[in-house]
């Protein structure tokens, strides 16, 4: 402590002898950080002021308080708002960490609940599929019925995929990822999806990028896109324009320093939009504003989950009465690959 007395006794020295007082408000601020950082409490630094300033009139007696005044004060005024911005970055810091750490143990909380009806879950898609099947040999292939059927084939496969993949968001089975063109991932799984969606809906999809591969599972694409695309449906009450887009994106950083190319899957809808309340809580596990029975307030936090294991991002754009925009920004692949090494998720360039 008595190094900072001395340290700030310079500085004061400097803001009232010094040609160039500058100099000693850059060493002030410099000052109010370094108490931050040591957690010295403001009220430490008025102390310290004050002591200085009995300092400065013991060793100048005959010097005139009006010539001093306010070059003494200058330095108390940049360390107290030096110290005040840095003391605001911590708790925004310490406040994201907080939410981040509550997600994680909601997601936690998914996983495990997700192992434990998995199972179960997995051997009611089996009978369906099994009858499924059946029917597809009593059909001739030229009927309505031989299509529709094959179609409960087809969507209770995907089923059971996904239930492995809520498997391995338990943490059961590990994710093997593979080079996926997200591209090709969108148009295959919005084939299933328009054939969902109310017709009132229309969807298109025009992707700026012929191809864009990244490491993932291909089901993990095709979840994110069917989650955000009933999302938006929700939203927009059976009727509005439902708009994919798939194009380049500014690199992110990793962790290590490297830059990593992206690309950026936008999803937007027209529906009702959301308050920046709900913004706010969009992603919470089991957070929904649909009525019982019409949502279990795992979409978003499913596909934030999944777009966090990919290295992602995921940026909410959203007004009342203006519709929503989601914005999924993922590691771009120059060329298929057919494996990678895993990387810490990336933060903003």
């Amino acid at each position: 402590m008595s190094d900072m007395h001395d340290t700030y006794y310079v500085l004061l020295n400097k803001a009232v002898f010094a040609d160039d007082p500058e100099e000693a408000l850059i060493a002030a601020a410099d000052f109010g950080r370094d108490l931050m950082k040591h957690g010295i409490p403001p009220e430490g630094l008025v102390e310290i002021h004050q002591k200085a300033v009995l300092r400065m009139a013991t060793e100048h007696p005959a010097l005139p308080l009006l010539q001093v005044a306010a070059s003494m004060m200058a330095p108390l005024i940049e360390a107290t708002m030096a110290f005040s911005f840095a003391f605001r970055k911590q708790r925004e810091a310490k406040d994201a960490l907080n939410i981040q750490l509550e997600r994680a143990g909601r997601l936690e909380a998914i996983g495990t609940m997700a192992a434990g009806i998995a199972h179960d879950f997995n051997t009611i898609i089996g009978i369906i599929n099994g009858y499924a099947e059946l029917l597809i040999e009593d059909f001739p292939d030229n009927s309505n019925t031989m299509e529709y059927t094959q179609q409960i084939a087809s969507a209770s496969l995907r089923a059971r995929d996904l239930v492995m993949r809520m498997l391995a968001f338990a943490r059961e089975n590990p994710i093997v990822p593979s080079t996926v063109d997200a591209v090709a991932r969108v148009r295959n799984i919005l084939k299933m999806i328009r054939m969902t969606l109310p017709p009132a809906i229309k969807v298109t999809f025009q992707p700026e990028l012929e191809t864009a591969y990244t490491l993932a599972d291909p089901l993990q694409i095709e979840q994110v896109v069917m989650n955000l695309c009933i999302n938006a449906a929700d939203a927009m009450d059976g009727a509005g324009k439902l708009d994919l887009t798939i194009a380049a994106a500014p690199p992110l950083l990793r962790a290590d320093g490297t830059s990593a190319p992206c690309f950026v899957l936008i999803v937007d809808d027209d529906g009702c939009g959301m308050t920046a309340e709900v913004q706010q809580r969009a992603l919470d596990p089991f957070y929904t504003t649909k009525e019982p029975g019409k949502g279990s307030g795992l979409g978003l936090s499913v596909v934030y989950g999944i777009v966090t294991d990919l290295g992602g991002q995921l940026a909410i754009h959203s007004e009342v009465g203006m519709g929503s925009s989601f914005r999924i920004t993922l590691p771009l692949l120059s060329k298929p690959q057919s494996a990678f090494p895993p990387t810490a998720p990336p933060t903003h360039h």
